[in-house]
């Protein structure tokens, strides 16, 4: 058998305190580094914005994903501090600054169809009808199986006064989602404005029971929601290093 060679310490007065002394620095480093209070990279950055975002702090959430985005990381860290910092704008109403960082991550990830449903999102709260519809039309196209931008987009139909073509895109909602009580509800709702009346299916929820038109998101930690600024945050939100 092989022998296995140890290393013996230097056991000299004051070297044991020494050791100790090190690791101690060491181990608050670490400790501050694990809770985001040193971020040094742009990955960094945008995982303590996140946290602070989470938390309620959005301003500060702007702050770092903004310095995440001046440390030019890789394009996937990049478009993801852009989707991060434009749902933190949606949040304090910055409906422009928001439209102009999801236009941003769609540059650097144009496959991507998350980043086009929260710019429609966006611009169907600036009541940017046109617009909103061609990014929902070109969410279908990438993932035609994504019921919610089917659900916006007859809204969307719906608000322009083409009420059949709402009506069919919320039967796609239906086909792509059969438990989506959202889009049965505005389905309804719009046959019931041509007298073709269907009593509108409610969800339990009341919040939803009182609303004809919202959005509401895929998860990663993209949300979803009833409401109008309904965004999807990404499942990228937090990188890995």
């Amino acid at each position: 058998m092989n022998a296995v060679r140890h290393t013996q310490l230097n056991r000299k007065p004051g070297h044991a305190n020494k050791l100790l002394f090190i690791a101690g620095v060491l181990f608050v480093v670490l400790v501050g580094y694990s809770n985001g209070q040193t971020p040094r990279t742009a990955e960094d950055y945008n995982n303590r914005g996140l946290d602070r975002q989470n938390k309620g702090d959005i301003d500060g959430a702007i702050e770092d994903y903004t310095k995440a985005i001046s440390l030019k990381g890789k394009p996937i860290t990049l478009a993801t501090a852009y989707n991060n910092r434009a749902n933190a704008r949606m949040s304090k109403n910055d409906l422009d600054g928001a439209i102009e960082d999801y236009s941003k991550a769609i540059e650097i990830q144009p496959d991507n169809f998350e980043n086009y449903y929260n710019r429609g999102v966006a611009r169907m709260a600036r009541n940017d009808n046109d617009a909103a519809m061609a990014d929902f039309s070109k969410v279908i196209e990438i993932s035609p199986r994504f019921a919610l931008a089917y659900d916006n987009r007859g809204t969307v139909k719906r608000a322009k006064g083409d009420v059949d073509g709402a009506i069919g895109d919320y039967s796609r909602a239906i086909e792509a989602n059969p438990q989506f009580a959202q889009a049965y509800y505005n389905r309804g709702a719009a046959r019931q404005s041509k007298d073709d009346v269907e009593t509108p299916r409610l969800s339990s929820n009341p919040m939803t029971q009182e609303r004809t038109s919202h959005e509401r998101p895929p998860g990663r930690p993209k949300r979803i929601s009833t409401e109008r600024w309904r965004i999807i945050p990404k499942q990228s939100s937090s990188i890995q290093t």
